[in-house]
């Protein structure tokens, strides 16, 4: 057993598996939280995006009422258009199929939790997007705040907080939310499927790993079994030609030249 253990060629084999073995799995966690980043800034720009559209819709109306933020309306040759009865609709067109939970907020002079609620989304129902500090913060000083959040909903949720002005340029916090299911969905499909191949490569390097470490260590092998048969009386053996430029080719021509001059 301690044979077995102490072979060069079996540590060096081992060596090699578990060296490719690490390399793969360091190159696999880094495209998987690549590929991870890519797929939620995908969603990002695409809430972004949206939230630009809505930003330009809502520049069209202006309050009717200076305080009541609900009175945001359009005027129009059939009617007053509410905004609040039309914000369904523009999400529909905006982002067709995709489930989106929307609400539109009253900028708080300071940080509250649970600001002037203006309107929401019908897929909101009775719940409302909670409204963090950082969010709060972060819109002072720039356009957006991304974030991942996991309440109210029984799933992960993407929600993005901007600013937005109507046409008298009053400011508004407008939050977009999607669903990150389907991201975590390809995520998980991905690590099954990385999962099953991992075994299966790890196999076929081993074979690879011993098939190489076998034939770089055969000249060596044929060292080995010529100097056993070197006796005193018998200085005749001679190794073959080993067609190598490396340190085992350069070994055995020199133990050939040793052999001459003994």
């Amino acid at each position: 057993m301690m044979s077995v253990i102490k072979s060069v060629r079996l540590q060096l084999t081992l060596w090699y598996i578990g060296s490719i073995s690490f390399l793969i799995l360091i190159f696999g966690g880094i495209a998987f939280f690549s590929f991870k980043s890519i797929l939620v800034s995908n969603l990002d720009q695409m809430l972004y995006n949206g939230g630009k559209i809505l930003d330009a819709s809502l520049a069209e109306y202006t309050l009717k009422h200076e305080h009541d933020p609900r009175s945001l309306y359009e005027p129009a040759e059939q009617g007053e258009e509410f905004f609040v009865d039309e914000i369904d609709e523009e999400i529909q067109e905006i982002f067709y199929i995709n489930v989106v939970y929307i609400q539109l907020l009253a900028v708080p002079f300071t940080y509250e939790p649970e600001p002037f609620l203006i309107v929401k989304s019908e897929t909101l129902e009775e719940r409302r997007l909670p409204f963090s500090q950082q969010a709060y913060q972060a819109i002072q000083e720039s356009s957006y705040w991304a974030e991942t959040i996991t309440d109210p909903f029984p799933f992960s949720l993407r929600l993005l907080s901007l600013q937005v002005h109507d046409m008298e340029g009053r400011p508004y916090i407008l939050q977009l939310g999607m669903s990150l299911q389907d991201i975590q969905t390809t995520l998980r499909n991905l690590l099954s499927l990385f999962g099953a191949l991992f075994p299966a490569l790890l196999v076929m390097l081993s074979v690879l790993g011993y098939v190489f470490m076998k034939r770089a260590f055969s000249p060596v092998k044929r060292m080995v079994e010529l100097t056993k048969q070197i006796t005193a009386e018998d200085l005749s053996h001679r190794l073959e030609p080993i067609e190598s430029r490396d340190e085992i080719g350069e070994l055995a021509a020199t133990l050939n030249l040793s052999l001459i001059h003994i």
